[in-house]
């Protein structure tokens, strides 16, 4: 019976269930059983237990996409293949049929067996012969797909990746744990794939620590050796690690919630060592020389405990989070007096009841605390910790930790005792200026709790920054709010608008100030929040129409100045910007935000010297920085040096800009660009990495191409890709990643990308042209070394077709091609049309020179080579620093082809000192024209002829001219010959006169 009757039969009743089950299944579970199969293995519209050709194509088509299958053809046939991603999904699919027991064994079984077929050649490769390393290979193969990775790694590099995490589980150390570095020298050499170490340590990046693809991993540190260990949390091992970590810990909770013991460090010390002594001694989970690195494993398990709480998921080992490393196992600790040391035991110990709810308890030892006298490091930490209550909802905590403070004799020396509103609102300054808006908002809410009805000044901070965090519509419904409730806010008098009216006592307020004042203030304050939500969300022209019908009301404040000249800097009213910001100085020329903006307006206008000038009068105002506006000064300066490419100075101020305010993510993104621009790419790259942690939206193009430019290749794709798929419509990112793939010899792929980039761009790019045509050339010169010379020719004449009249690389390149199948005369064609172009390489010239050479034609061969060394040695610059601080260009001398021209130099001027004879015969031939009565300079070179022929023949030179013409004349074959043929000596070539030099040597 054929297999096309017994197959759909042999799928098990619950998967197929009459035609009605998921057509997904059948096909997965068909295919795992009996793959290869054909289409028409599956199709039928006559028999049962098959389905008609649109739905399995429609399907099929989906399990391909997803990458759970394979087709491929065999003549006319098509046929399907399951893939190990495909496996994994029939396996988690499986579990919601009610399938026997041994359906479920069969079918793993199957699974397992295809995957040791698919790897056993991988094994051959690396001479894996241990069984034991084989089968781990394979569990980290049906959990770590190359289907997920394809795009970053090939399928050999991807091969060796996970043989090098396999040697580096636990379970293997000390036997074959190995270094990258050895990894490398031992494996590269007997197997495909050829890694590098930024390739290794990339991968273990992305996929290890960063969980880029959804595996997850933990990390075990050696040091002492100089490696890293790898299990996976869902493997056995991981289960078992967790199994035994969390029992030791409830066990511990048991005994102090039995009152045996205590929760302190030093208990949970003892846990720690019981925990090790059980993985190490025990269960002989882990080498005992692990030990230590282990403590730093079980800290890490434990912070994630914590990170699982903060996500609100519930977790029986809560207490154990607020906890922090260990001491006595700490790497770096700060040398501290025995007071603070114990205060600040106290004060972990108090948090830790607070956040298990022992508030009584949490209340005496704050008591103990404060008894004991307060300092000022003390009396900041406990204020913190007011305000990260307030943060998280515990409100009445807050406030008792805030009044039990307030009323310690002394406190009042460091200025707290005022109100919570006060210490509160400076919090929020301090979070906004970090940027931590979202923690500002919670706090704001939370604080509307606690202190019921919100004030204006509460308000006016909570709009401030849903605006700052792009939440603008909720912004603008709380200032309408606001609006249409004046009176429920009771009295607000804006000190800018009346700075001389003493508001401090409010009761005074009501009745001594007018109610104009009262609702000029209130309106003034709307009109300003209306103009910031306009602005914010793009509407300048309306922001400035409401700034401007509050300047109607005879309102003139610096703010308003301020909020009127940055709509017209945004409507690029540059000019106008400068007028008002000019009239608002009038009133208050010291205003640090109208000199910033001042600023601004001329940096818009590149009008880098005035914004020089501008911005350090604005500096001047605040030296100090006490102003939190002031951290954009020195963000500012930079930006206009960088401008100015005064890079020297612009690092100087980077650099002042990272110690005095190293939260900013500002600073370091321009750091990255002038190290980028000085070629330090490493150095870039780790300062854009540092903006990014800090909040900065960093573009992901200009990350990858500081990732190519190092040669982490894997993770530029990783990046380029992220931002492909956020902006699938952006033509420069598919550039990006054309590019990496051309540096990683994947050149079809590349190609593939940059006709995306060209179509999405309307194909109207000349650079993007210039990308496809160097990824051509590229390849063009892979396909001529592997000796298809058709193949070759055909690609670089498309890179050529291009854009002919810019084509000078292209045609180097054809030129280089056909010097590979030593077509020397072509080659030099080729060259000839490359350095009549712009932008000629300097390779050019050299190429040129070698293939004239190739031809002894070493005139022409000198000519060129000297040419490229020249351009070599001086077309490139880089520019340096001198003594005086002074930025200089110089020439950047290009060694490698420097050398490469002259060691062709030095080949002609070998083959020339061979081949004096010739010239002689050239000389000979022209006193011969001159013997004949023409007139010819070279009679001069009588003298030099007698040496040369002296030389040749080791003989006394001859004194006449009919001498030489006897001795000879036997080069021709008579002398009205020689004759003729001395005419004709000027009309020649060079290269004329130097073929027949060596026409007449190889006569004679």
């Amino acid at each position: 019976m054929s297999l096309r009757n017994i197959i759909p039969d042999k799928i098990h009743p619950e998967v197929w269930k009459n035609r009605m089950g998921d057509i997904d299944d059948i096909i997965l579970y068909a295919l795992n059983s009996f793959s290869p199969m054909s289409r028409a293995e599956f199709i039928s519209d006559e028999k049962t237990r098959r389905m008609n050709k649109n739905t399995f194509h429609k399907h099929a088509k989906e399990l391909k996409t997803r990458g759970y299958i394979d087709s491929y053809r065999d003549g006319q046939k098509s046929f399907y293949n399951i893939l190990p991603l495909g496996e994994n999904e029939l396996s988690r699919r499986l579990f919601k049929y009610n399938l026997d027991f041994d359906t479920l064994v069969e079918t793993q079984s199957k699974k397992n067996k295809n995957l040791a077929n698919r790897y056993s050649k991988v094994f051959r490769a690396n001479k894996i012969d241990d069984p034991e390393i084989q089968i781990e290979y394979l569990k980290l193969v049906s959990v770590i797909t190359h289907d997920k990775l394809s795009e970053v790694y090939s399928k050999d590099e991807f091969n060796k990746l996970i043989l090098y995490l396999t040697f580096n589980h636990p379970k293997f150390f000390p036997k074959y744990t190995i270094s990258i570095e050895n990894f490398i020298k031992k494996y590269n050499k007997i197997s495909e794939g050829k890694l590098s170490k930024s390739f290794i340590t990339t991968f273990i990046e992305l996929v290890v620590e960063k969980k880029k693809y959804g595996f997850n991993f933990h990390k075990i540190s050696v040091e002492a050796k100089g490696i890293e260990l790898y299990f996976t949390e869902d493997s056995e091992y991981g289960q078992i690690f967790k199994l035994i970590v969390d029992s030791k810990l409830k066990d511990l909770l048991s005994l102090k919630n039995l009152g045996f013991l205590d929760l302190s460090y030093s208990t949970l010390q003892n846990t720690y060592d019981d925990i090790i002594h059980c993985l190490t001694k025990d269960f002989k989970l882990f080498h005992p020389e692990l030990s230590n690195s282990l403590f730093q494993l079980i800290e890490r398990y434990r912070d994630s405990i914590k990170q699982q709480i903060i996500k609100h998921i519930p977790n029986e080992l809560i207490e154990f989070s607020t906890f922090s490393l260990l001491p006595g196992r700490k790497i770096k600790s700060k040398i501290i007096n025995e007071s603070e040391k114990k205060d600040i035991e106290k004060l972990n110990e108090m948090k830790l009841l607070i956040e298990i709810n022992k508030i009584e308890q949490a209340k005496s030892i704050l008591n103990k605390i404060l008894i004991q006298g307060l300092n000022k490091n003390l009396v900041v930490k406990l204020m913190e910790l007011v305000a990260e209550l307030v943060r998280n909802d515990r409100l009445d905590v807050a406030k008792m930790v805030y009044e039990e403070t307030l009323t310690t004799s002394g406190v009042q020396t460091y200025n707290l005792n005022s109100v919570v509103d006060d210490f509160i609102i400076s919090y929020v300054q301090k979070e906004l200026n970090e940027g931590n808006s979202d923690a500002v908002l919670k706090l704001i809410e939370n604080y509307e709790k606690y202190n019921g009805e919100p004030t204006l000044p509460y308000l006016h901070i909570k709009i401030s920054t849903l605006i700052d965090m792009g939440r603008d519509y909720e912004a603008k419904e709380v200032v309408d709010k606001m609006s249409e409730n004046r009176n429920k806010y009771g009295v607000f008098i804006d000190s800018e608008l009346y700075p001389d009216t003493n508001f401090s006592d409010v009761e005074s307020l009501q009745k001594d100030v007018k109610e104009e004042k009262l609702k000029k203030s209130f309106d003034y304050m709307i009109g300003i929040l209306n103009s910031r939500f306009f602005m914010k969300v793009g509407n300048y022209s309306h922001s400035l129409e409401i700034i401007n019908e509050i300047f109607d009301l005879n309102i003139k404040t610096p703010k308003l100045y301020s909020l009127k000249a940055m709509n017209e800097i945004n409507l690029e009213l540059f000019e106008q910007a400068l007028k008002t910001i000019d009239e608002g100085l009038i009133i208050s020329p010291s205003n640090l935000k109208l000199n910033q903006i001042k600023t601004t307006a001329l940096f818009k206008l590149r009008r880098y010297d005035d914004a020089l000038a501008a911005i350090n009068v604005t500096i001047e105002l605040d030296p100090y920085f006490e102003d939190p506006d002031s951290s954009k000064n020195l963000v500012m300066k930079a930006w206009i040096f960088f401008y100015k490419d005064d890079l020297n100075n612009a690092l100087k101020v980077v650099n002042e800009a990272y110690n005095k305010f190293p939260h900013l993510s500002d600073v370091y993104e321009i750091g990255s660009l002038i190290y980028d621009l000085r070629g330090k790419y490493e150095k870039a790259l780790e300062l854009i990495n540092v903006a990014e942690e800090k909040g900065k939206s960093i573009i992901p193009y200009n990350k990858a191409q500081l990732l190519k430019n190092i040669k982490k290749y894997p993770e530029a794709l990783a990046t380029i890709n992220v931002a492909i798929k956020n902006s699938l419509e952006d033509p420069i990112n598919y550039q990006m990643k054309a590019m990496i793939l051309a540096e990683m010899e994947r050149y079809d792929e590349a190609l593939v990308q940059i006709n995306q980039s060209i179509n999405l761009s309307d194909g109207g790019d000349r650079g993007l042209d210039s990308i496809k045509e160097q990824i051509l050339q590229r390849k063009a010169l892979l396909i001529a070394n592997q000796g298809k010379k058709k193949e070759a020719i055909e690609i670089i004449k498309e890179a050529i077709n291009f854009n002919p009249k810019w084509a000078s690389g292209s045609y180097h390149v054809y030129g280089e091609i056909l010097m590979i199948f030593e077509n020397y005369t072509g080659a030099i064609e080729q060259f000839m049309f490359a350095i009549k172009l712009p932008f000629t390489p300097i390779e050019t010239y050299i190429k040129l020179g070698k293939s004239y050479l190739e031809l002894r034609r070493l005139d022409e061969a000198l000519k060129y080579l000297e040419i490229g060394k020249y351009e070599a040695q001086h077309r490139v610059k880089k520019t340096i620093l001198t003594k005086e601080n002074v930025e200089i260009e110089q020439d950047y001398p290009q060694v490698e082809l420097i050398e490469e021209a002259e060691k062709y130099i030095d080949e002609i001027i070998s083959l020339k000192e061979e081949t004096q004879k010739s010239s002689v015969y050239y000389t000979f031939l022209l006193l011969l024209k001159s013997k004949n009565g023409e007139k010819s300079y070279y009679t001069g070179h009588t003298n030099n002829l007698y040496r040369r022929l002296n030389e040749i023949r080791k003989r006394p030179p001859k004194k006449n001219i009919a001498s030489i013409k006897l001795l000879y004349f036997d080069i021709f074959s008579s002398r009205k010959e020689a004759i003729d043929r001395s005419k004709e000596i000027d009309k020649l070539s060079e290269q004329e006169k130097v073929e027949l030099i060596n026409f007449r040597e190889d006569s004679i």
